[in-house]
């Protein structure tokens, strides 16, 4: 929620070769909003990877890779219905082919038309672009105020030249002589020069850190210096990609392939140090890391399930439809075709009494 009202940011992968991912976005859309009017203090952005090519926004030069019309409907239909707006201009390319260098248009944004003009920024990056991907990042910059918690600054330790630090330490402790201390306020004074020179040292030499909420804890300094290498080399290969025999491509697949080395690399060390400083408690993490499937960070689901069908084959459920189906056969079975309640029962009352009696 902001001042201009509720944002629902919808990211999107729609799959080549069928439209599942646009009809859930059409249904959620539909259920929301059923009149195909969304009032002007909701906002929608919708963008993602929509695998889907058309003259509206793709260059002029791919005209060869139009979708054909069954796959192209429903996603202009979405549009149509709910008034969307394209928020990336037409003609900016956002994916090159690994095989051929071609630059095309999967890759899009659409959002309502009352936000269209809280857009300051929607653009690709080439210099963000990942080692080993072919997408481009969209950065997008929407003026919607909000209130922000002002983080508390700290010290990157990390980076800090040492050298330096302990010079300029040792240049302000130089300044009081060796004494023999003879009192308990001797001592606290002394301490607190040492703690003074420590805390004038650590604001001059110690840089204070820019805090960001995806901080890897394997990330150097280094790895830093080697991206804002790559990235300048990709914005040069992505102002120079009409000509593919450029020197700036070959320099650009160079940083790539140094940097994403240096990450892996970097990983490896960070990984194997964890390991050798692992408590005994850490080991039963680290065994968990190893032991379990990879995630995607989310909640944990349940694993595909084996199960004995009606006409006696074993089945292996995949979709959350069938694995509730093959789980509610055992946990509520049908009931009987007839009740039959015997004779000799006791009725409440009875039961009671005769239960009480035989104590």
């Amino acid at each position: 929620m902001t001042q201009a009202g509720s944002v629902t940011i919808l990211n999107v992968y729609n799959d080549c070769n069928h439209n599942a991912a646009i009809d859930d976005v059409t249904a959620y859309l539909t259920n929301t909003f059923p009149d195909d009017h969304i009032p002007d203090n909701k906002h929608v952005v919708m963008a993602g990877d929509f695998n889907r090519h058309h003259s509206w926004w793709e260059d002029e030069g791919n005209t060869h890779l139009t979708t054909g019309e069954t796959l192209i409907r429903p996603l202009l239909d979405v549009i149509y219905r709910f008034d969307l707006r394209m928020a990336l201009p037409p003609g900016i390319p956002t994916l090159q082919a690994l095989s051929t260098g071609n630059w095309t248009r999967p890759d899009n944004v659409w959002c309502t038309n009352h936000t269209i003009d809280l857009f300051t920024r929607c653009d690709t990056d080439p210099g963000l672009r990942g080692p080993n991907t072919d997408h481009l990042p969209i950065l997008l910059t929407i003026d919607l105020p909000l209130t922000r918690n002002s983080l508390k600054p700290s010290r990157n330790f990390r980076i800090t030249d040492w050298e330096a630090f302990a010079d300029q330490l040792t240049e302000l402790l130089s300044h009081s002589e060796p004494r023999k201390l003879t009192s308990e306020r001797e001592f606290r004074n002394a301490v607190d020069e040492i703690n003074a020179a420590l805390k004038t040292t650590m604001e001059e030499k110690v840089p204070i850190n820019k805090p960001f909420p995806y901080t890897k804890r394997w990330w150097t300094h280094t790895l830093t210096n080697l991206r804002k290498k790559k990235g300048k080399s990709a914005n040069e290969s992505h102002r120079w990609r009409g000509i593919p025999d450029h020197p700036s491509h070959q320099d650009h697949r160079d940083a790539t392939k140094v940097y994403a080395k240096a990450i892996e690399t970097t990983k490896k060390e960070h990984w194997e140090n964890w390991l050798l400083n692992a408590s005994e408690r850490d080991i039963w993490t680290a065994n968990k890391y190893m032991s379990d499937p990879p995630t995607d960070g989310g909640k944990t689901c349940i694993p595909s399930l084996n199960y004995v069908g009606q006409d006696g084959t074993t089945r292996r459920t995949t979709t959350n439809a069938e694995k509730s189906t093959a789980l509610a056969g055992p946990f509520f079975p049908p009931p009987p075709p007839t009740i039959h309640i015997p004779h000799t029962c006791y009725h409440w009352g009875q039961g009671v009494t005769y239960l009480v009696g035989k104590l």
